[in-house]
């Protein structure tokens, strides 16, 4: 049997306050995709099937909101993901030369991808680690990045 999908009570407290400021459901979407995300640290299919359930909205809308975006994951993921940021000013920058760093050193707890813009264009290159952005890399950041990570 599937595990069906549950929202903290955090979460629906948060979801009841969105519905008086969004009188139309579909505005609701994207918030709640990343309350899933920050719950689960990934979107499962149930959580996504709650939110389509909870909202009265048709599945495919809301997964075709989550898949538009790179920043949500659909798949359970490793102990820790460095997203390495691949738009302009970040690839002007070195961001190819970061990725292949990170892909060369990192373990198999480490998930290393590419997303498009992380809005930290003034400190490129730069990824996020487990969420929290590191900007204007460079040899030693990249190397504290690793230590910290125990790499």
């Amino acid at each position: 049997m599937r595990k069906i999908f549950e929202l903290s009570p955090q979460n629906l407290e948060k979801l009841s306050a969105l519905r008086k400021q969004y009188p139309e459901q579909k505005a609701i979407v994207l918030p709640l995709l990343w309350m899933v995300q920050n719950q689960l640290s990934y979107l499962s299919e149930e959580g996504m099937q709650f939110i389509a359930t909870e909202l009265d909205v048709p599945y495919m809308h809301v997964y075709s909101v989550a898949s538009f975006y790179t920043m949500f994951i659909f798949e359970q993921p490793k102990k820790h993901l460095i997203e390495v940021c691949r738009t302009l000013s970040c690839a002007l920058n070195g961001a190819d030369d970061v990725k292949a760093y990170f892909d060369d050193k990192c373990d198999d707890d480490v998930e290393v991808i590419e997303v498009e813009c992380l809005g930290a264009c003034g400190g490129a290159p730069m990824c996020a680690v487990d969420g929290k952005y590191k900007e204007s890399l460079d040899d030693a950041k990249l190397e504290a990045i690793l230590k910290e990570l125990k790499c």
